[in-house]
């Protein structure tokens, strides 16, 4: 569902095309946004919310020591 959210901001397609493609291409048997409507945007915020608070801080780490090899870190060339 928010993959569906990010192709709609990138203006990939519009509700509809997204939605379709779904439905025929997945054999979903409503869209994204249908399912959004359905369940309601309060579920849907704090589902993407939750996902948010469990990836976010993993992400925000590895981004940090992108490095693994510790180069930088041996080479005296980390950020002080």
């Amino acid at each position: 569902m928010l993959s569906a959210i990010r192709l709609l901001e990138m203006g990939t397609g519009t509700i509809a095309d997204i939605d379709r493609a779904m439905k025929l291409g997945a054999a979903h048997p409503m869209g994204p946004f249908e399912l959004a409507d359905y369940i309601g945007l309060d579920v849907v915020e704090a589902m993407a919310l939750n996902i948010y608070q469990d990836y976010a801080p993993a992400a925000r780490l590895r981004a940090a020591h992108s490095d693994p090899s510790g180069s930088a870190w041996l080479s005296g060339s980390q950020d002080r």
